[in-house]
C-alpha cells in the first residue's frame, strides 16, 4: 500500500468512524497502534502506562468522534494526544508517588 492509499483509506475510516462505524474505528485502532506503542516508548518505558494512554487516546476519538472532520492531519493527530495524554499521566504518576 502507498503512502497516498493509506492516507486515503484513513480518510474514509475517520469518516465512517463520525458516522458511527465501530468496524471502521477498530480498523484505525488496528492501522495505529503499533506505530502510536513504538512512539510512545520514546516517552515512557512503563509498557502497562503506555497502553492506557493509547487506550484513553481512542477513547477520547471515538466519543469525539463527530468533531473529527476538523481534525486535518489524523496521524498527527494522534501522535499529539498521545503525547499530551502521556505526560499527563507521567505527571499525576510522578505526584502521587
Amino acid at each position: 500500500m502507498t503512502n497516498s492509499d493509506f492516507i486515503e483509506q484513513t480518510r474514509l475510516l475517520v469518516a465512517r468512524t463520525q458516522q458511527g462505524d465501530h468496524k471502521s474505528f477498530a480498523q484505525l485502532y488496528d492501522m495505529y497502534v503499533n506505530q502510536l506503542f513504538n512512539f510512545g516508548l520514546r516517552l515512557t518505558t512503563d509498557r502497562e502506562l503506555l497502553k492506557d494512554c493509547i487506550h484513553d487516546v481512542f477513547v477520547k476519538i471515538y466519543v469525539k468522534r463527530e468533531e473529527l472532520s476538523e481534525v486535518v492531519n489524523f496521524r498527527s493527530y494522534l501522535f499529539i494526544s498521545l503525547k499530551t495524554v502521556s505526560y499527563t499521566h507521567l505527571r499525576a504518576h510522578e505526584t502521587s508517588a
